[in-house]
């Protein structure tokens, strides 16, 4: 709703109150105590909040997506639109694992290999 706002588009009236719904959800998670999960138990705020700020990301991601897929896609071939899209996510992926600490290796490990997909 914010790109077509920012593009100026026209925003239509439930597609607002949906996002002031969508607002008022994260507000509500994000103002919930970060010292206990669900069940009670003490966790640590910081992974809340971090998970809070990756699902943020994620929608704007999408949104941005979206619209620049709306406007790219008619203007390039479905092959070189979807090579670009998926260059793009394998990498983002592969930067996050190593970032995150996660187990990858150049190989055809079924598990942390990069190419391991290709075991039968």
């Amino acid at each position: 709703i914010g790109c077509k706002f920012v593009m100026g588009h026209q925003v239509l009236l439930f597609e607002g109150i949906g996002a002031l719904v969508g607002f008022a959800g994260a507000l509500i998670c994000t103002s919930a105590p970060a010292d206990s999960d669900d069940s009670g138990a003490s966790s640590d705020g910081h992974l809340a909040m971090l998970g809070n700020i990756i699902a943020f990301l994620a929608s704007v991601s999408t949104a941005m997506y979206l619209t620049l897929a709306k406007k790219l896609r008619p203007k390039v071939d479905i092959f070189l639109f979807m090579f670009i899209l998926f260059t793009i996510s394998s990498t983002s992926l592969f930067v996050y694992m190593k970032f995150a600490g996660q187990p990858v290796e150049m190989s055809f490990h079924p598990n942390v290999g990069l190419f391991g997909w290709m075991n039968p």
